[in-house]
């Protein structure tokens, strides 16, 4: 982050603008004029704070370069022992912890508390659910990674007893798999040499066992593998050395036993074979994580390369799909991922589902719509270990069958008498519908269709019609309206603090903290040694905008703060001292324009299509049509294409849709009605719910934004019907109508597409479309 050159750094800077990036070791000799000039980041590790006995560690010992930071301040609370943690409680930092699973011990969540911190945000694949749950934010599911091809999924699973068998056919999968890369690398240039991981036993006083050096003995004399070719790695032993993914002579083969180094990345290893024990205590998860990052981030034109393999040597099919499963959580999928990720030969199907069964409960919610989530106190510790709760997705998944005994902790768990009605019907219909027969989607047997994207012509050209295209035409920076009202930019800091915490709870996070500092410091509104044209400068250098040569977007700039100096009445110096305020202000406004233009641009195309913006006008005539569709110009919808945040969990069985899991759709509501009403329509073939804001899904433009329709539906005459609903409430909105006129436009340049907008569960108009 110290490097300006570095997209870290260059990213942080675009939000924040200057920065200073300080380790503990320098943080130490730190002065208020810094603080109190820009925004700084401290780099440190917990063992630098994290300690039961803190007066051995540094950051907590008097320290006299620190105390010009309590210059004035007499309340010997603030002040404690002019350390380096008593300067971080007086300035309230906002915390960031990286692979914050391994910080959830009551000693760490007392260490980041000690420094009153605004607020503490965790990076981690697996949050805690159980012991200090944490408030989820934001995730990111296995399927959206996949649809960005950074993992290589499915897992396909193979297990076998005998040893030799699974070993012989994890080499041959390797083999077969490096002839695929050749291929590969022949087509796309790009260079993969496949790696098969090994997991061997723990060495053992009392009986013979598959240790790393047995392993890689048998390999070389009863496998004829090449000793260059393999690498034993562990704890005592560490062959593989500086080599690196990409060198000549990195190994084929790496014998491990436990866990590989902390951070090791090695995306070209596609099979991991165990002869690990699956009641052992560590098991194929601590290294399952392995093999599923895609190298160099993009799909494979060979399918086998899109996928990772396990071989397992074991007689217990059914505890190695667990331990498998438990890997895949334990790297950050959510149980309901995971049970779609593991593909197992034909003879196992069955063994495989019955080992993933599993119970999913909708949790209740009270009048305003917060979801209540159970007391996991009423769990014994073996209950927690089947019991997933994930709160921010409504969901708790219960692993296996629920017991009678299960069930009444589960009841118990909710205080609330219709919350616990509420979870014991869901219990009498899971319960019923054990097993159901499962149709195997389209999409696993191979299927695929395509759906045409709405495309402009440009010159000679025809390209995809997007916000960009909107953007292209007639029209100066200039234009743009260069006065920030008072709304837009408040005069007195009172005023920002109220504004900016009017418009949602994720601004008072946002900017909280900042705020309540500045009136704890009692610093000075203003920010001597600026003039209009450094302030100018800063702004230019510190604002992007794409759409306008540097010269126009410094005159531009140059006039809004005239403005507000002229018309508001606000000194320079006062600017300076708001400078990162003032630049969001006038980020905004620049996109306010933008916003301008496009729905200019989109109005006149729409009407040069014969549309008048809410009506369309029958028939167009195609002759000067500069908006078209094409069969080249598609998106498709395929088996790993399909990217969602939170899979389905109702009770109710869809029958048609074209992949195996149905994304980011509730278990109520219009859009699940309208769901149900298209799975039983004898005239869909498959259908699929489209999922906003993911790659791979269809979407159409508007003047505001990319418009992601519900559904999209293939009809078995072989014609594309795409559905939009919408409650009579939103209908009428003008960007609702807009939505509908672009969603016909399209329809109307397509061979065999359809359109239609069903409003407050009118489903005659999804049958008067397809007639």
């Amino acid at each position: 982050m110290k490097d300006r050159e570095s997209p870290a750094h260059k990213s942080i800077r675009r939000e924040m603008g200057e920065f200073t990036v300080l380790e503990v070791s320098e943080a130490l000799y730190m002065q208020p004029a810094t603080l109190e000039t820009g925004h700084v980041i401290i780099v440190a590790t917990m063992q630098s704070f994290k300690r039961e006995d803190t007066s051995g560690l540094t950051a907590y010992k008097e320290n006299g370069h620190l105390m010009p930071h309590f210059r004035g301040i007499t309340d010997k609370a603030v002040v404690g022992d002019h350390s380096l943690v008593d300067v971080f409680r007086q300035r309230r930092p906002f915390i960031v912890v990286d692979e914050a699973h391994n910080e959830g011990t009551p000693l760490a969540i007392d260490t980041l508390s000690s420094f009153c911190p605004s607020a503490v945000l965790e990076l981690t694949a697996t949050p805690d659910r159980k012991h200090a749950p944490s408030n989820v934010l934001r995730s990111i599911s296995a399927s959206t990674l996949q649809s960005y091809d950074m993992l290589k999924l499915p897992l396909e699973l193979a297990v076998h007893e005998n040893w030799q068998v699974v070993l012989r056919d994890a080499l041959a999968r390797r083999e077969q798999l490096e002839r695929d890369a050749e291929a590969e690398q022949k087509q796309t240039g790009e260079t993969i040499r496949p790696v098969l991981f090994i997991q061997a036993d723990k060495e053992s006083q009392t009986q013979d066992t598959f240790t790393p050096d047995v392993v890689k003995q048998r390999l070389i004399a009863d496998f004829g593998k090449d000793a260059k070719d393999i690498a034993i790695v562990t704890g005592k032993k560490d062959e593989l050395g500086a080599r690196q993914v990409g060198d000549l002579d990195f190994p084929r083969i790496i014998i491990t036993v436990d866990k590989l180094r902390e951070g090791w990345d090695c995306p070209v290893a596609y099979v991991l074979m165990t002869f690990r024990n699956s009641t052992s205590a560590t098991a194929v998860e601590q290294v399952v994580g392995r093999v599923l990052r895609m190298p160099s981030v993009k799909r494979k034109q060979h399918e086998t390369l899109n996928r990772a393999y396990a071989y397992a040597c074991s007689n217990q099919f059914g505890e190695i799909v667990r331990s498998l499963r438990d890997g895949l959580v334990q790297n950050g999928f959510e149980k309901m991922d995971a049970k779609e990720l593991i593909v197992a030969p034909t003879e196992y199907e069955d063994d495989l589902f019955t080992q993933l069964e599993e119970t999913v409960l909708q949790l209740p919610e009270d009048a305003d719509g917060i979801v209540s989530p159970p007391d996991l106190s009423v769990f014994s510790a073996a209950d927690l270990k089947k019991i997933d709760v994930t709160p921010e997705a409504g969901r708790m998944t219960v692993q296996g069958k629920v017991t009678p005994a299960l069930r009444k902790k589960l009841l118990s768990a909710f205080k609330d008498e219709n919350h616990k009605s509420a979870i014991d019907q869901a219990l009498t219909l899971q319960a019923e519908n054990q097993a159901p027969e499962r149709p195997i989607p389209p999409s696993r047997r191979g299927e695929t269709f395509s759906v045409p994207r709405l495309l402009i012509q440009q010159g000679d050209f025809l390209t995809t019609f997007d916000e960009t295209t909107l953007i292209e035409g007639d029209w100066e920076l200039a234009s743009f309206d260069p006065v920030l009202t008072e709304h837009e930019f408040p005069t007195n800091q009172e005023a920002i603090q109220r504004a900016r915490f009017g418009i949602s709870d994720k601004e008072k996070v946002d900017v909280r903290a900042y705020d309540e500092l500045e009136a704890q410091l009692r610093l000075l509104d203003d920010e001597g040694g600026w003039d209009l044209l450094s302030l100018t400068s800063w702004l230019d250098s510190n604002l992007i905008f794409q759409y306008a040569s540097r010269d126009e977007k410094v005159a531009w700039i140059r006039r809004v703060l005239e403005e507000l100096v002229k018309q508001r009445g606000l000194t320079v110096e006062t600017l300076a001292y708001r400078k990162f305020r003032l630049r969001k202000a006038i980020e905004n406004k620049l996109k306010s324009g933008l916003q301008k233009v496009q729905q200019a641009a989109f109005k006149d195309i729409l009407a040069n299509e014969g549309n008048q913006f809410s009506q369309l006008a029958g028939e167009a005539s195609d002759l000067n049509s500069v908006v078209s569709v094409s069969n080249e110009n598609v998106v498709h919808f395929s088996e790993g294409r399909y990217a969602y945040d939170d899979p389905y969990s109702g009770f109710f069985q869809f029958r048609k849709h074209f992949f195996g899991v149905i994304g980011n759709l509730k278990s109520r509501g219009e859009e699940f009605d309208c769901a149900v009403y298209l799975d039983q329509m004898p005239q869909v073939d498959y259908w699929v719910r489209n999922v906003e804001k993911k790659p791979g899904s269809f979407w159409l433009p508007t003047s505001r934004y990319r418009f992601y329709p519900d559904f999209v539906v293939k009809l078995k005459d072989g014609r594309i019907l795409v559905v939009e609903y919408k409650g009579s409430k939103l209908s009428e909105a003008a960007s609702e109508i807009e939505k509908n006129d672009v969603g016909q436009l399209w329809a109307s340049r397509s061979e065999n597409c359809l359109f239609v907008m069903v409003v407050d569960r009118n489903w005659q108009t999804i049958q008067d479309a397809i007639l």
